[in-house]
């Protein structure tokens, strides 16, 4: 609801009772203001009202009853819920009685015909950007005039104000270019959140390289812990599974052992040998070509062999899959 001028102005209730003996025959004169009794306490010993306002102030003072109530310290209550309708039924003038309104109105009820139904009461223009103040008939006819008003336009669904020449091809073509801008931004947004993910990832998967290596690593020493070097490789037997025609690829020159590649398979990190040599894939390998890693010929199971000619290693595609990390 709109708030009038009216009821925002700082106006004395008392000054608007039609006839002040109503206040004195029901005992409704706060004795310390000599007045009508606003937000009205009660002494819980001897009955009598006071504005709230005026009981607050005489007790920071001293903490008896106005009237030397026996009890020192004074009790306050609410009055008895007559006293409360007796203040409410309280015939009263409206506040704009000078100006012209002329209505008699119970107290309980002035407030609302201040704000709905007085003709005199002055409303401040709602439309922002307006200071101006009309009565309640005026204020009616100048919202639909205010230059300060909001018109919705039928053809485009565009706000605006009459000072502004509205020309809805021109506010389609804004509002064109500001969903442009929105949408760039959000694809401005959208890509930054992806090079984000993908910064993420790239460290994700640094971080899991890393890991792979230390497993790696891990895995190339003998039974003593001792680190195993790579070799070229050559048959022999193993020292580990004693097999006679083996293909011996690690061994330890502290403990004399060599190692063939059941033993210790070694592992294919980024397309390279244990030695970090590139592995060359070849689609059709001679049938001269064995599997380091299953001893099988490529050739003669029709698929693809990845060979490092430096080490003399060959891998089947499927043991390359296998030991690829």
């Amino acid at each position: 609801m709109q708030e009038s001028v009216t009821s925002m102005l700082t106006y004395s209730v008392r000054d608007l009772l039609e006839n002040e003996e109503d206040i004195k025959n029901n005992l409704l004169v706060c004795p310390i203001c000599s007045q009508l009794v606003i937000d009205p306490k009660e002494c819980s010993e001897c009955q009598n009202l006071f504005c709230n306002d005026c009981i607050k102030s005489w007790l920071v003072k001293s903490k008896q009853c106005p009237f030397k109530c026996p009890n020192q310290m004074m009790q306050l209550k609410d009055p008895h819920r007559f006293v409360k309708n007796t203040i409410a039924n309280l015939v009263m003038k409206c506040p704009n009685h000078q100006i012209g309104c002329d209505k008699k109105i119970t107290n309980e009820k002035l407030q609302n015909h201040i704000n709905d139904e007085c003709q005199y009461t002055i409303f401040k223009c709602p439309n922002e950007g307006c200071d101006l103040k009309f009565n309640k008939v005026d204020i009616k006819q100048h919202a639909q005039q205010c230059e300060s008003r909001i018109i919705l336009c039928e053809k485009c669904g565009s706000k605006y104000k009459p000072q502004n020449n509205h020309d809805c091809l021109k506010e389609a073509l804004l509002t064109i270019k500001q969903l442009r801008l929105d949408i760039d931004q959000v694809q401005k947004d959208n890509f930054q959140t992806k090079v984000e993910l993908l910064a993420i990832i790239q460290k994700q998967g640094e971080d899991i390289r890393k890991l792979q290596n230390q497993i790696i690593i891990s895995s190339y020493v003998c039974k003593n812990n001792h680190k195993l070097q790579w070799t070229s490789g050559c048959r022999g037997k193993c020292t580990q599974c004693q097999s006679a025609n083996a293909m011996l690829r690690f061994k330890c020159d502290l403990c004399k052992t060599i190692y063939c590649e059941k033993c210790k398979p070694c592992y294919l990190n980024n397309k390279k040998c244990p030695s970090g040599h590139e592995l060359v894939y070849q689609q059709n390998a001679g049938f001269n070509i064995e599997c380091d890693f299953c001893l099988s010929h490529p050739a003669v199971k029709g698929i693809p062999n990845w060979r490092d000619k430096d080490c003399d290693f060959d891998a089947c595609n499927d043991c390359y899959k296998k030991y690829s990390i």
